[in-house]
C-alpha cells in the first residue's frame, strides 16, 4: 500500500522529497489527484507513511 502527502506550496513538495531521498524512503512524484481540492499540485508517494512523516517533523 502506498499513501500521498500533499502540500501546501511547492517549496515544502521539494523541501520535503529531498529530505525522505536523503534519509533513504522510496518517493515517487506525482501531480495531486483531481479528487484532492487543496495543495500545490505536487503530491509524494510513500510507502512507510508513519516514518516519512516522522522523518519530516524532524527536518522542521
Amino acid at each position: 500500500m502506498s499513501y500521498i502527502l500533499t502540500f501546501a506550496n511547492t517549496h515544502e513538495a521539494i523541501f520535503a522529497e529531498k529530505a525522505l531521498l536523503q534519509g533513504g524512503h522510496s518517493v515517487g512524484v506525482m501531480p495531486l489527484p483531481s479528487s484532492i481540492k487543496a495543495g500545490c499540485g505536487i503530491a509524494l508517494r510513500v510507502v512507510d507513511y508513519i516514518a516519512s512523516n516522522a522523518l519530516l517533523k524532524e527536518t522542521t
